[in-house]
């Protein structure tokens, strides 16, 4: 896990949820969208780009709708979920993972927070 990793990883959730789920964006021949992995060779810098191009998209789309509309799209099996789920969901998603992002940064500077 790095931190490319992980931004990587927090665009494609951004994207999944809000586009390809609650939007019914169809990829054809798309990857998972909740992968981890990111285009090889992608700086730090771009993917943080891409993930502020992405939030800055997913602000737009719940500012267009209304909270307790369903998503367009789940997978098979799953039941279909609120905007509002979607948001929370993200908000637990990307706080989890900013406490792996703290973790990281404890492990190389030894300095915790409080």
């Amino acid at each position: 896990m790095t931190v490319k990793t992980l931004v990587g990883h927090l665009r494609h959730v951004e994207r999944g949820w809000f586009e390809i789920g609650f939007l019914g964006v169809q990829e054809v021949g798309a990857k998972d969208p909740l992968q981890l992995s990111q285009p090889p060779g992608a700086s730090l810098d771009r993917l943080l780009d891409e993930y502020d191009r992405q939030c800055e998209r997913s602000r737009e789309i719940v500012a267009g709708h209304q909270l307790d509309e369903l998503e367009a799209h789940a997978p098979e099996g799953i039941e279909l979920v609120s905007l509002r789920w979607i948001i929370t969901h993200l908000i637990e998603e990307t706080a989890r993972h900013l406490g792996h992002l703290d973790a990281m940064r404890e492990l190389i500077d030894g300095t915790t927070g409080y």
